[in-house]
């Protein structure tokens, strides 16, 4: 292209930035600029082209501000950075390019009234790149790019109309700032303006109607495509915001979408799959946004309402449960670090203080409906996600709190009703069993007369309904935790002394229930993983695995002749196996081998020779 074309291109595209917003000539025009600027052979010509470009209405109007407009001006001189390395015309250096378009930058950003338009465009040359990958500015010019740009932001970050803008911008270049940035921005405004953009901003925002608006056009909504970056932008101003009251003003402001997407979420066992992705998104971005909550507990020294903050957190995480339980059955990492690091901080030192934890199962048992399980999954992840915290709270409630309140309404969920469908409500059954099962621990660590006489009239009522929920709810790995459980709360020194034929009336009651269970009956496929499936230690059969509880629970039991009469009943169940035989025999080898007390060792390797003799 010669100096005469390229001059009339100039003027031409000058003239096209100029016209009025809507006009025939202003379409395109920043995609043309910005293909234009790295064939630019004139240092006077960049300055001019920046200048009308941040100016134009058509690429930066007058607020209110279209915010795709910002990412698309932000983009497009990241990209005309990026090409200047291709362009093979004899233009001006790639070096001295960037210098030029960092001064015309500056430039407006000093002579200009309108000085925040030159925050989108010093974005851009951050994120641009030379041939090598490397970062296109150096350190000098990095760091006059980012002070200004800082220096902007701390200006106008007062201005309502300008946040949004000066958010995004912030947001797409804030991992390439350096770590000394963070002590000279705003962070208590700044922070309270990006979650301000992200759920309250009634043009902009993904808070008001989000779900159907974002359905509908999910790629056209700004705030929505970069949730991640201003997710992690929230994270790092969460960090370095010290002011309490900000913090808890940006936490409302989560927790009040939090409460609206779980309102918004269809009332039934099902949703497609396009909704769910939507809804992951929005677990993605929370989680992100939570763990500079997370951080700021567990690493800020003197921090004094690291609980208040705690039990805030955690009476709120159980909207977006739901999200996490179809996400995956392991969990997601991310929610899981706010989550554990809100219970250990809330737990930390439960003498101290005790009502923070109570008052919060309180307002979590509050938001379910005791004892029923809907159609709606967001009210079955409420349920699942109330007894998990209970498993965790009934280790340092007050015994009083744990008897009135937890044991109660965990027992309304531990057997399904008669019409429930198993599949749909096996969360919920594993996690009432967890919590019960650490009720019985809690009150056995407390061996008083009262607790002893409670343990007697739940434990066997328990056991009965525990065996009666397998196989078909109950698979054998959970049976096998349960069972095991109970047998270590009543073998326990203190409860042995209470009631010394407590363990013998369960293995009485688990040695019936073998009895009655017919020979060869197979174990549910879709109650074992596919590990269990494909391994040796999976019972053959029905019944192979109730005997397998016994033989291991057998080793329980610190009296010698007890234990050598419980070993003969075991055998004497070994030799009537038929084909389950060989798996049971393993399986007291097992015992025999590794699982006996010290004081009961000798007699077990004695009677095992001394029976296969």
């Amino acid at each position: 292209m010669s100096t005469l074309d390229i001059t009339s291109s100039l003027d031409i595209l000058v003239r096209d930035l100029r016209s009025p917003k809507g006009s025939e000539r202003s379409g395109n025009v920043l995609q043309r600029a910005v293909f234009f600027l790295p064939t630019i052979r004139n240092e006077r010509n960049i300055a001019v082209l920046v200048s009308e470009l941040v100016h134009s209405a058509n690429v930066l109007e007058t607020p209110p501000l279209d915010l795709n407009s910002v990412f698309y001006l932000i983009e497009g001189i990241r990209s005309a950075a990026d090409r200047k390395i291709r362009v093979t015309d004899p233009t001006i250096p790639p070096g001295k390019w960037v210098d030029c378009m960092l001064s015309s930058c500056l430039l407006v950003a000093q002579s200009s009234q309108e000085r925040w338009r030159a925050a989108p465009v010093l974005a851009g040359l951050l994120l641009s790149k030379n041939s090598y990958g490397q970062a296109s500015l150096n350190r000098k010019q990095r760091g006059l790019a980012q002070n200004v740009l800082l220096e902007i932001i701390h200006e106008y970050i007062n201005v309502q109309q300008l946040e949004p803008l000066l958010v995004l911008s912030l947001a797409k270049v804030h991992n390439y700032l350096d770590e000394s940035c963070g002590a000279k921005m705003n962070n208590e405004r700044l922070l309270l303006a990006s979650l301000s953009l992200i759920y309250r901003h009634p043009f902009h925002g993904i808070g008001y109607g989000s779900v159907q608006r974002l359905l509908q056009q999910p790629n056209n909504h700004t705030v929505f495509s970069h949730l991640s970056e201003l997710s992690h932008l929230i994270k790092l101003l969460v960090e370095n915001t010290q002011s309490p009251m900000a913090l808890d003003e940006g936490l409302n402001m989560i927790i009040e979408f939090m409460i609206a997407i779980s309102e918004q979420f269809p009332k039934s066992q099902i949703a497609d799959d396009k909704l769910w992705n939507l809804y992951k998104l929005f677990l993605f971005g929370l989680s992100i946004q939570l763990q500079g909550f997370a951080t700021v507990l567990i690493s800020r020294r003197g921090f004094q309402s690291s609980a208040y903050f705690a039990a805030k957190i955690l009476r709120n995480l159980g909207q977006i449960y739901f999200i996490v339980m179809q996400l995956s059955t392991s969990g997601f990492s991310a929610y899981e670090f706010v989550y554990y690091t809100c219970v250990d901080i809330l737990f930390g030192a439960p003498e101290v203080n005790l009502r923070p934890i109570e008052m919060t199962a309180r307002l979590l048992a509050g938001s379910v409906n005791i004892g029923a399980v809907n159609e709606s999954l967001v009210d079955r992840g409420k349920i699942v996600y109330m007894l998990d915290f209970f498993e965790h709270a009934v280790a340092v409630c007050s015994s009083k709190f744990a008897a009135d309140v937890i044991l109660p309404i965990t027992r309304e969920f531990v057997t399904p009703g008669p019409t429930a469908n198993y599949n749909y409500i096996q969360p919920v059954l594993e996690s009432a069993h967890s919590a019960l099962l650490a009720y019985f621990t809690k009150v056995s660590q407390t061996p008083t007369l009262e607790n002893n006489s409670l343990l007697v009239s739940l434990i066997p009522d328990y056991l009965n309904t525990a065996l009666s929920l397998f196989p078909d709810v109950l698979s054998y790995t959970q049976l096998n935790l349960a069972i095991i459980s109970l047998v270590n709360v009543v073998s326990s020194p203190a409860f042995s002394a209470y009631d010394p034929t407590m363990i013998d009336r369960l293995l009485d009651e688990l040695y019936y229930s073998i009895q009655l269970t017919p020979r060869g009956q197979p174990l549910p496929k879709d109650k074992q993983s596919e590990a269990d499936a494909s391994s040796d230690t999976t019972p053959p059969s029905v019944r192979a695995a109730l005997a397998s509880i016994l033989v291991h629970s057998v080793a329980f039991i610190d009296q010698p002749v007890k234990f050598q009469w419980w070993l003969d009943n075991v055998q004497s169940l070994i030799n009537t196996a038929g084909p389950d035989a060989p798996y049971l025999d393993g399986q007291l080898w097992k015992v025999i081998s590794g699982e006996l007390s010290l004081s009961m060792a000798d007699h077990g390797i004695r009677w095992w020779y001394r029976s296969k003799i």
